[in-house]
Formats: structure tokens, sequence, C-alpha cells
């Protein structure tokens, strides 16, 4: 009998902390199909709001799951070509983490969303290393002075405008034919892999495989490529480019292998329901 009532005990204790755990949603929220001919997905976010005037489901997705396109699969192909506006508020200051959260629950409850998580093994993949045998880094990459705030406490209203040195931040910038640039302050090996995994000039997923632990600070530029100078048309030649200056200006090397991939697979999907 004791036996028993300890197993009761444990059982209320367990169901109370999965219910008290309760999970963060928009307290309004606004989904409505755009049939104007915006392209893009221009998005504008407060402390207590976030909103996305034109944008697709398989965007929105990509955006709740803090993932690039390539790590998406599965879904019918209106998810990407059908375009929404979405507006939700929320009543207390949050932060984007948690705002991702809360557009994970708007995709689950208005769009009838199931996804999970899958590894496909043996996949192509880029693994980042040191391109120098005593380990050197490039001239245009050193450890970051100060350190950095990564406790995800800051919400949106209090962070500054302009980068400050304890401060994260990796920023990328373009012109008319991609990918001219990366500024890295106060970053890590793996944030720099993750963005070279967002973006087509790297034609697999990246990893580090560096071992450089802690923050740095970087710039790396395609040579005479400013915001109004055309870049490679090759995409071949892009990327090529892109091997060069990320070895000569960082010291880090891209090195062509293959292993586990992690996707999110929609295995069903819905079109919303009405306000």
């Amino acid at each position: 009998m004791r036996a028993l009532s300890t197993l009761l005990l444990l059982f209320v204790s367990w169901v109370h902390v999965v219910t008290s755990q309760s999970e963060l949603t928009f307290d309004v929220v606004s989904i409505k199909e755009n049939r104007s001919e915006t392209s893009g997905s221009p998005m504008s976010i407060t402390p207590r709001s976030l909103a996305f005037l034109s944008i697709t489901p398989a965007g929105l997705i990509r955006w709740a799951y803090d993932l690039p396109q390539r790590e998406v699969v599965g879904g019918p192909e209106w998810i990407d070509t059908v375009r929404f506006t979405v507006r939700g508020t929320t009543t207390r200051d949050t932060l984007v983490p948690e705002f991702r959260e809360t557009v994970r629950s708007a995709l689950r409850t208005r769009f009838r969303m199931d996804a999970e998580f899958e590894t496909q093994e043996d996949q192509p993949i880029y693994r980042l290393t040191r391109a120098h045998a005593d380990g050197r880094l490039g001239p245009a990459m050193s450890p970051a002075p100060f350190g950095c705030k990564r406790d995800g406490t800051t919400p949106i209203s209090t962070q500054p405008s302009a980068a400050l040195p304890e401060n994260c931040s990796i920023g990328t910038s373009f012109n008319g034919r991609g990918l001219i640039a990366i500024t890295g302050l106060n970053t890590t090996m793996p944030e720099l892999a993750r963005t070279l995994t967002r973006r087509q000039e790297f034609d697999r997923p990246v990893f580090d495989f560096t071992g450089l632990e802690g923050e740095y600070t970087f710039h790396v530029r395609l040579s005479n490529q400013g915001p109004d100078q055309a870049a490679p048309a090759d995409p071949v030649a892009i990327s090529a480019a892109w091997f060069s200056a990320l070895s000569e200006q960082l010291g880090l090397r891209l090195q062509a292998s293959r292993g586990p991939v992690r996707l999110l697979r929609v295995r069903r999907i819905e079109r919303p329901t009405p306000d």
C-alpha cells in the first residue's frame, strides 16, 4: 500500500510539472491570406508585437524554428507560394526566442501543422576547419577582447541600436548578385558555420570542426566587391571565391565531407482557420 501511495504521489507531481510548463502563445493573433503582389517577407518587431506583412507558411516555419531553407522538408507545394499577413501581440515584453515559440504555437493551432525533426545519415556536408597546420588565424580574425551576453534575458526594448563590444552579432552584406561580406562581433565558430549554412553560396550545410573555443571578431569579404559592384555570375565561381576568402582572410577552410544532418519534416499542414 505504501508503495502504491508513493507511485501516486510521484504521478501527481509529474502531472503538476507537465501542466505548469504552459506553452507560450500570442494574446491576440491575426492570420490573413495576402493576395497583393508584395514579394519578400518584411517583418516588424517590438517588445510586445510581431508582424510579417507577406510571408509564406514555409518562411514562417523557417523563422519559427530558426532554420535555413534546406533544413525544412515536406509539406504541400502551396506552403511555398501562398502568402499571409501575420500579426501577433503579447501583454508583456517578449524576447525573440519567445516570439519564435509563439509562432510555433500559431502554426500548430491555426495551420494544424504536424512536424518533427529527423536525422538523415551520411549526407553531404562541409567541415569548417583551420586552414594552417600551425593553427594560426588569418589577418582578419582575432579573439574577441570582451565577453558577450548570451543569457537571452535582454528584452528587445533595452537592446542598443548600435553594436557594443559586450553584445554578440554576426552580420552579412550583399550586392545585386549575392553575399559579399560577413562581419562577426563576439561570434563563436558554430555561429559562423550556421551563418554559412543559411547562404545559397554554399551548397551543403556547414559544421564547425575548428576546435576554436570562445568568441572572435572578424570581417571577411570578397575581393573588390562593393555594394555597387557585380559579383561573379557563375555560382561555382562565387563559391570558389568564398572558399578563398575564408582561407586567406580568416585562416579557415571548408572541407567537403559526409555526416548526419538534422531536418524538420512537415508531415501535415492546412490552410489557416479564419480570424
